[in-house]
């Protein structure tokens, strides 16, 4: 990843004492904002954070520009960011899945807070507040000053394990920290690759908007949908259905992250030749498997339902 031109000035131990602030302000100033104002709050202390990224790069002495590289993006490069929109969504979907595996309660109350939320304010101000502010000041935070701080390590990889990391820890969710570590980790790789703040806001955006417009539709077009999701309860379903439902939900995500980091990154086009190769035959293979336990489980499970009803038939 490119140094700043002041790297001194920004050491790694200065982005976790920033990240520990920032938890210390969310941890503490974010429930009594939300609790009082709402989504509005959510937006007001996102801008907090937005406003302590720029403080941060003052008190340093670092350029703002240098700390949030914005750059203009080709058609590949937007169009890598749809596609590692959905390959993220696919990824993070594994981590959920995982999660119920191990946690099956807290799947529920996730799935329950999340239509909470939706159902109960106007839809443009979710869409805004919940998909945009996000994008920008959250970015603002992790891609910008505590991924500018870590720019002294040599290893992309490692920068962008570290910065996913910090970024699902501060959303303080057992439920979905899974999910959030491996979103948070691609988004990270590709800022180490492109240094373009610009491009992780569009996926960190498309992701958000994603997931707001499919609970927006569900709770407001379809009640039953609704009402399906919320009677859905993982701590009665076998833990083998629940592996294979991890594997039909994520299936995608291999081929598809590779094929957006390629289009974003294509800094080594030849190496990604064996990972398409690699990637492909490992989405086949998850969702062949996950095909075929999802089936199994259907099909024993209308055979006993059958073997009753013959049963009770036979009783005189």
């Amino acid at each position: 990843m490119e140094r700043l031109t002041d790297q001194q000035r920004l050491k790694p131990w200065k982005g976790i004492i920033f990240f520990i602030a920032i938890l210390a302000i969310f941890y503490f100033l974010g429930p009594i904002l939300g609790g009082r104002f709402g989504l509005i709050g959510t937006a007001m202390y996102e801008f907090i954070f937005l406003a302590c990224s720029v403080l941060m790069c003052v008190i340093c002495r670092v350029k703002i520009k240098e700390v949030f590289p914005i750059r203009k993006p080709t058609f590949k490069d937007v169009a890598g960011c749809v596609v590692l929109t959905f390959g993220t969504a696919a990824a993070a979907s594994i981590g959920s899945a995982i999660t119920a595996l191990v946690f099956p309660q807290l799947i529920n109350a996730l799935a329950e807070r999340n239509t909470s939320i939706v159902s109960n304010t106007n839809p443009l101000l979710t869409i805004i507040i919940v998909s945009i502010v996000p994008a920008i000041c959250e970015e603002a935070i992790h891609r910008g000053v505590i991924q500018s701080s870590m720019r002294g390590i040599r290893n992309d990889l490692v920068i962008a394990l570290i910065v996913g990391f910090l970024f699902s820890v501060n959303h303080l969710s057992i439920s979905s920290f899974l999910g959030i570590f491996i979103m948070g980790t691609i988004i990270s790789y590709v800022m180490a690759k492109k240094n373009n703040i610009l491009l992780t806001a569009i996926i960190h955006f498309l992701n958000n908007f994603r997931s707001v417009i499919m609970l927006l539709i569900t709770t407001h077009l379809n009640s039953d949908a609704v009402d399906t999701v919320t009677r859905l309860d993982f701590t009665t379903m076998p833990r083998i259905v629940l592996f294979g439902v991890l594997l039909l939900s994520g299936f995608s995500a291999p081929i598809l992250v590779t094929l957006g980091l390629f289009l974003v990154c294509r800094n080594r086009e030849k190496s990604y030749k064996k990972a398409f190769i690699i990637t492909g035959i490992t989405s086949g293979a998850m969702y062949l498997t996950g095909l075929i336990i999802v089936a199994v489980y259907i099909m024993t499970t209308m055979a006993s339902g059958y073997a009753q009803e013959i049963s009770s038939m036979m009783i005189i």
